[in-house]
């Protein structure tokens, strides 16, 4: 490859690396570096409480940046959701609103894929009860527009409720009309179900539950904000004169159990909340001018016009750069497909571009009317089909979301790439991005522009007309204030600040329950949420507060005490309904600063202890582009005969780095289904080429309901098997073990060994070595034998042939099972001979193995050379024994009758165990090439024969073994351990040396790694005919005779 092609390939790359989001549109959160951050709130701040907890109260992990940007991503899609309302769907379409949000969604959170994916569902559409807006004044007619909407308001909705001083449409439950409480309730609901299933490995359902739980606390934020709670809580520490928002005589009667006749202002919130989501994508949001949006729809028109490369060039450029690269065939690349779809389709754009009118092109002045009346939006008759344009949305928001996500993390090794190099990458990017973009939207943008415009001012005008002054008149009893005067949610309103307090309290709060019930499920959910709904209250309708309430009562009560004795004054001169009426509550320059009173509000429990999440490995750029290719290109291998592709919604086709960070994660255990791997020091520190055959696993059979472990003796480790099984009770383990201090050659085998009857006894599942590759449809044969009832099957594993012997590879039960009891117990009573063992070393003349023959009986073979000495042939059998000696416990077992017991081994054998032939089942490419480890690591390296090139005889050789592998066999067996001592260097132990020898793409070595992970058989193996033997032995078996 040419040093230029290759420069500009991994240039254009890494442009992608460091696409970041565009400038935040100002509805999320406070820009960093600004002074007033942390001391004025909006929902984007809130949510950053979270840096302070852990998402597991079992592990104590924090929540990462990316989970705490999936829960932000479910709270700030409540607030554009108000985008799908009447006011917008009669003149645009649902899907064009949403493609629009998508753009905002991937200008916020730098994606608009996968968990960033702005569905029809996850958007929704307005409806106050999430933001807990007074829906008087509310159109009748919404639902003939959109059925999602809600229906014409019930006047019995706008009535205060006896109970709890509150409005009815807050929390009174149980009615013919829908409440902010019921809102919360479903949300976290869905949010606790879901996130126990994402507990369990379901992962998908993780990343929803993160979804519904910002949904919820967004709901939950709005309470102290869009409600006069904190102006209650002032009158109840004896200012009375601060305005409560309703009028004079507008009073309710505390409960009968206070036993006093005194009367308060209600609890209420303001009409016409959906204004606020008019001033922010149009700009005109009157936060503290130094702080002030330009509008996100002005903001996303700058963007979809700035850069000076075409899109045509940056295409090209691209396209050029993946293509130089050889790894990539010219048949089935799919990045190179991907960007020719996007490219087709936008040039139909330009062919057929949306007319729009001068008066759109200065849609800056389309409020300028003569006669000041209201501006009309007009449905264009131009605008471009929906589904064509989410066509070309589509796949280029998935090209730019899975290249960003795979190379990211090159950012963090290549330290010289920031500064100036960084920035003029990330614009590059950008130009890219949103020059495609605008050839897709921008007609569509500048309608919703004027759409939006024309619909402010009606509701303008139908605020104006509503009535809700009347909270001023003397002595009136109006109970329904405007939202634009009782709002805290701009930074103006002096009460943003103690209502974005309360509001770090009740999110923090609020989450501790909710992971507390994902780590038990034995939790009551609907008594958890019950205890989360008591966030909604009336201060003064409360005599013993909940520990929220408290909490919620003392944040507002320290913000008042702590202020200056000046500053208070202020406020309350500010807070009178004289100052009010004429908007002195609002503080358009900021003029109180923050003095070091920033940073959310504490209190008891406030800040857990946390635990850093694991970083996700970084990679060095070689491997990165392997990456690339391994996720974004389907390759165009042979599906043999007998295999299919497993269908994507059935796999986890998430990055490797993203499946390392489960697999380094404690996942409690709800049922059998689990599958068992040994490594002493930690998954993380396993061989890769280890590392990717768990990872074949997790992508196969964690969607059905698997879960994955790679159980280790490090001490901090969360997969210590000290958290599954009590290390010092020596009825499971034997002392060497709980000391450690067991030797010899294989310690960490011996280990294994040790561990994998007292798993399989306790929880259930498969135990496997990490050398044994998955071809064969494990799922499914487990739900036909050892899950099925009507089944006599009780255990999967591999057997000889006509014989009664099976293998401990690979061995699958559920728990309790009688034979893991026996063996297991057998393995204790040997290991606590002779004082306790530390080593298998002479384990062979153990008297409990009297009766059995030494193991490699019959094979001639086991003679080598070593230290300059001859192993003996008997002398070899010895040391294979003692090396096997969990496969002579084994043999012992089924070779044992113990009538006291009630055990007969051999007729357990034969009628409970479904053994799979190892040789042909596991072994089959020794059996091809005579153990000739080298040999198969020579035909495995090969490259296939590229499109119209003539197969060579090891070519044909090497694809004959890997399809009779895939097809013939259910496992593959890695040879390690003793037999490199015997044989030499095996297939194995090559790829151990070589570490990517087996992940280079295009080889034979490749092709059949990549079906283990990626196909399946159609068919299930037939079990080995295993013999009714005579026994080994009759009488006790764990007695020696």
């Amino acid at each position: 490859m040419r040093g230029s092609n290759r420069t500009t390939l991994l240039l254009l790359l890494l442009v992608l690396c460091f696409a970041t989001s565009v400038s935040a549109f100002g509805a999320g959160s406070v820009a960093d570096g600004s002074n007033f951050k942390e001391f004025v709130w909006r929902h984007g701040d809130i949510v950053e409480v979270l840096r302070f907890l852990p998402s597991s109260l079992i592990t104590h992990t924090g929540f990462t940046q990316l989970q705490r940007r999936q829960i932000y991503f479910g709270n700030w899609l409540r607030d554009f959701s108000q985008v799908v309302d009447a006011t917008c769907l009669e003149n645009i379409p649902e899907s064009i609103l949403r493609a629009i949000v998508s753009i905002l969604a991937m200008m916020e959170f730098g994606y608009a894929t996968d968990e960033f994916d702005v569905t029809r569902e996850r958007l929704g559409c307005y409806r106050h009860v999430e933001h807990i807006d007074n829906p008087r004044g509310y159109s009748s007619n919404a639902q003939a527009i959109d059925p999602r909407l809600r229906g014409p308001v019930d006047p019995v909705e706008l009535e205060l409720d006896p109970d709890t001083g509150m409005k009815n449409y807050i929390a009174n439950s149980g009615k013919s009309w829908e409440t902010s409480s019921d809102y919360i309730r479903d949300q976290l609901s869905k949010c606790i179900d879901l996130g126990r299933r994402g507990r369990a490995g379901d992962h998908a359902a993780q990343k929803e539950s993160f979804i519904h739980l910002g949904a919820a606390l967004h709901t939950l934020e709005d309470f102290a904000a869009h409600s006069n709670y904190i102006e209650l809580c002032l009158q109840e520490f004896g200012e009375h004169a601060v305005f409560a928002f309703v009028g004079d005589a507008c009073r309710v009667p505390l409960p009968a159990h206070f036993r006093t006749d005194r009367k308060v202002p209600p609890l209420v919130t303001g009409t016409f909340g959906m204004l606020d989501i008019f001033h922010s994508l149009l700009g005109e949001a009157d936060d503290m001018a130094i702080l002030q949006s330009q509008g996100s729809l002005n903001q996303v028109q700058t963007h979809l016009g700035y850069g000076a490369t075409a899109f045509d060039q940056l295409f090209d450029a691209i396209e050029t750069g993946i293509a130089s690269i050889q790894i990539f065939s010219t048949e089935n690349n799919a990045l190179i497909s991907q960007l020719k779809t996007v490219h087709l389709i936008l040039q139909k754009f330009v062919a057929e571009p949306s007319t729009s009118s001068d008066e759109e092109e200065n849609c800056d002045d389309c409020d300028k009317n003569s006669d000041n009346s209201p501006p009309t939006a007009k449905k264009s008759h131009n605008s471009v089909d929906p589904s064509i344009i989410w066509q070309a949305l589509e796949p280029l928001f998935f090209f730019h979301d899975r290249m960003k996500k795979w190379l990211k993390e090159v950012a963090t090794n290549d330290e010289e790439s920031s500064g100036n190099t960084s920035s003029e990458m990330s614009d590059l990017t950008n130009q890219l991005v949103f020059k495609a973009m605008r050839i897709v939207i921008e007609s569509s943008v500048k309608e919703l522009r004027a759409t939006l415009r024309a619909a402010k001012a009606r509701v303008d005008k139908e605020a104006a007309s509503s009535g809700s002054a009347a909270v001023y008149d003397e002595g009136s009893s109006a109970s329904d204030p405007s939202h634009s005067d009782l709002s805290k949610d701009h930074f103006c309103n002096v009460l943003n600040r103690p209502a974005g307090l309360v509001a770090t309290v009740t999110t923090n709060w609020t989450t501790q329950k909710i992971v507390e019930c994902w780590d038990n499920t034995e939790l009551d959910a609907d008594g958890v949420i019950d205890e989360i709904l008591q966030i909604m209250h009336h201060p003064a309708f409360v005599k013993d507060k909940s520990e929220i309430q408290e909490y919620m009562y003392m944040t507002v009560d320290k913000w008042w005490k702590d202020l200056p004795t000046a500053e208070r004054s202020l406020l309350r001169e500010k807070l009178t309904k004289d100052s009010v009426r004429q908007r002195e509550h609002e503080d358009h320059h900021l003029l109180v600063q923050p003095n070091g009173r920033q940073g959310p509000a504490h209190f008891p429990g406030s800040k857990a202890a946390v635990v850093k999440a694991l970083p996700r490995r970084s990679f060095p750029l070689e491997w990165a582009l392997k990456e690339i290719v391994a996720d974004c290109l389907w390759f165009d291998y042979e599906v043999p005969k007998g295999l299919y592709a497993i269908p994507s919604n059935l796999l986890d086709l998430r990055s490797d780095a993203e499946l390392d960070q489960d697999l380094l994660r404690y996942l409690p255990i709800t049922d059998d289904k689990n599958i068992w791997f040994y490594w002493h020091n930690g998954y993380e520190n396993m061989y890769p080429t280890a590392q990717r055959t768990v990872r074949a696993y997790q992508r196969r059979f964690s969607k059905l309901g698997w879960k994955i472990r790679v159980v280790n003796r490090e001490p901090d480790s969360p997969l210590n098997i000290g958290n599954f099984l009590d290390i010092d009770d020596p009825n499971i383990f034997p002392a060497a073990f709980r000391d450690g201090t067991i030797c010899g050659d294989y310690p960490a085998q011996v280990n294994s060994d040790l561990v994998r009857f007292p798993l399989l006894l306790r929880y259930g599942g498969l135990y496997a070595d990490t050398g044994v590759l998955p071809i064969g449809d494990l799922n499914r044969l487990w739900n036909e034998t050892v899950a099925n009832v009507e089944s006599p099957y009780e255990i999967l594993t591999f057997g000889e042939a006509k014989g009664q012997t099976v293998t401990n590879y690979f061995m699958a039960g559920q728990r309790e099972n009688i034979f893991f009891q026996h063996c297991h117990r057998f393995l204790i009573k040997l290991w606590g001979e002779n004082g306790g063992r530390t080593s298998p070393s002479g384990i062979h003349r153990s008297p409990l193995f009297k009766g059995l023959p030494l193991a490699g009986e019959g094979n001639t073979g086991l003679t080598w050379t070593e230290d300059g000495r001859t192993i003996t042939l008997d002398e070899g059998r010895r040391i294979l024994t003692d090396y096997l000696f969990q496969g002579q416990v084994i043999n012992m077992v089924m070779g044992t009758v113990d009538v006291e017991a009630g055990w007969d081994g051999p007729r357990y054998g034969r009628n409970h165990i479904f053994a799979i032939d190892f040789l042909t089942g596991s072994q089959l490419i020794n059996h091809l090439t005579s153990w000739n480890g080298p040999r198969q690591f020579e035909l495995f390296s090969l490259c296939l024969p590229t499109h119209g090139e003539r197969e060579t005889e090891d070519q044909r050789e090497a694809r004959e073994i890997v399809e009779q592998c895939l097809t013939r066999s259910f496992g593959f067996k890695l040879a390690t351990g003793l037999i490199l001592r015997v044989m030499g260097d095996t297939l194995g132990a090559l790829w151990k040396k070589n570490a990517e020898s087996d992940n280079k793409p295009n080889t034979y070595a490749h092709w059949f790694r990549y079906a283990t992970t990626y196909y399946n058989q159609s068919e299930l193996p037939d079990p080995v005919d295993v013999f009714l033997t005579e026994p080994i032995k009759r009488g006790r078996l764990l007695e020696a005779e």
